[in-house]
């Protein structure tokens, strides 16, 4: 899997391009996608490497519920290091009590 060239790996005597244009390609952003995709699945790499259940990035033990802005919240403030900005008014239209991943009824 390769997602660019290898340090002093350019045929071309001027270096590798330092614009972004010429980094933008289909087959980049396939490669990116492929990338984040064995990643986030847990099965690449295997060596040196620890990956947290899926269950420990909820705030929540097995039963209970957690309403959906505090859901988003708390995964911005954990990946993110900061506030889920911008996303009052869309959690106010889309509350709704989760469970275990799944929407199960809707917040009072």
């Amino acid at each position: 899997m390769a997602l660019g060239q290898a340090p002093f790996d350019w045929a071309r005597p001027d270096g590798q391009p330092e614009d972004g244009a010429a980094w933008s390609s289909v087959s980049r952003v396939l490669a990116s996608f492929e990338t984040h995709y064995t990643l986030c699945g847990g099965w690449w790499p295997t060596v040196d490497t620890t990956y947290h259940p899926i269950a420990s990035w909820v705030p929540i033990a097995a039963g209970q519920t957690i309403r959906f802005d505090a859901l988003v919240e708390h995964l911005s403030r954990t990946l993110l290091g900061r506030t889920a900005t911008g996303f009052a008014a869309f959690a106010r239209d889309h509350a709704g009590i989760w469970q275990a991943g799944k929407r199960v009824g809707k917040s009072e």
